[in-house]
């Protein structure tokens, strides 16, 4: 591959010194091909593979970019009425009281021996199972 050849899928910018003696028979089937499919539309080669050029060149320009914004907590306003929102505070109160008193008792049996966070995921597992 030639150092100005530049390759997209099927298509390629540049010239190619080693491939073209290759691949002149296969492109010239190819390219008879194309012009008899291209003359049966009633468009010419030319217009045809300048066309399939300009999608190629549109299809780079035309990039996605991403930009990051700040991450908004969801309002749940927006999506719940307030009685079931009072109902996920109550269940949420209740979940956190009883995480912490099992967190509690593991301390109380078993003084040092979890890291915060393992005593609180374990205090979660044995709340949820109960």
């Amino acid at each position: 591959m030639d150092v100005n050849q530049v390759k997209f899928g099927n298509y390629s910018i540049g010239s190619s010194g080693s491939g073209a003696a290759n691949n002149s028979k296969e492109n010239a089937s190819e390219a008879q091909t194309q012009n008899a499919q291209a003359q049966a539309q009633g468009i010419s080669a030319s217009s045809a593979d300048s066309i399939l050029n300009a999608l190629g060149i549109a299809g780079m320009q035309n990039l996605a970019f991403i930009s990051k914004t700040e991450p908004q907590a969801p309002n749940p306003a927006d999506y719940l009425d307030e009685n079931r929102i009072s109902d996920i505070e109550a269940a949420m109160a209740e979940f956190e009281s009883g995480v912490d008193n099992i967190a509690n008792v593991l301390d109380a049996e078993f003084p040092g021996m979890f890291a915060d966070d393992q005593k609180l995921a374990l205090a979660a597992q044995i709340f949820a199972a109960e």
